[in-house]
């Protein structure tokens, strides 16, 4: 499991988890992780989306939550980090992006801007509803909420 940062966790927490990637003498640049994130992200979870490719980016992403244990940075400092923000920033982007495609698998359907090659055509029978994401500390869990229909109605 991985060890990263998040909002989850309290602000001592957080600064003990900080304070390892500062004092690491080695590791992958924070930087790389964000890179290879876009990537993922680039190649996975643009509009169009296909089972495999969001099972592929799902792995990926697991693997670089577990990769960013292994971040140390060049700036040792305290005040005026960029790179601590960095660490604090990706260990979000690592979640959102974890959410976002455990949503988009569950979701098979075209809807808007998330286009399934898959599933090619709008079910609102089956998912006329709003994707709620709960984390626990073993992942995302993908909840759902209708929506409440009031003057228009969906096409």
């Amino acid at each position: 499991n991985a060890e990263y940062i998040s909002l989850r966790i309290g602000l001592r927490d957080a600064q003990e988890v900080l304070d390892k990637y500062r004092q690491a003498k080695t590791g992958t640049p924070v930087q790389e992780i964000q890179t290879k994130l876009k990537t993922i992200m680039d190649e996975h979870m643009w509009i169009i989306k296909t089972k495999k490719g969001l099972e592929e980016a799902k792995e990926k992403v697991q693997q670089l939550k577990e990769e960013f244990n292994n971040v140390a940075l060049t700036d040792k400092s305290v005040i005026y980090n960029t790179e601590l923000v960095q660490v604090y920033e990706t260990t979000g982007m690592l979640d959102l992006a974890q959410a976002m495609i455990v949503a988009a698998l569950a979701r098979e359907e075209s809807r808007g801007t998330h286009y399934r090659h898959d599933f090619k055509e709008q079910d609102n029978k089956n998912w006329l509803k709003h994707s709620i994401i709960k984390y626990h500390q073993d992942g995302p869990e993908l909840l759902s909420e209708n929506v409440k229909i009031g003057r228009l109605k969906p096409v």
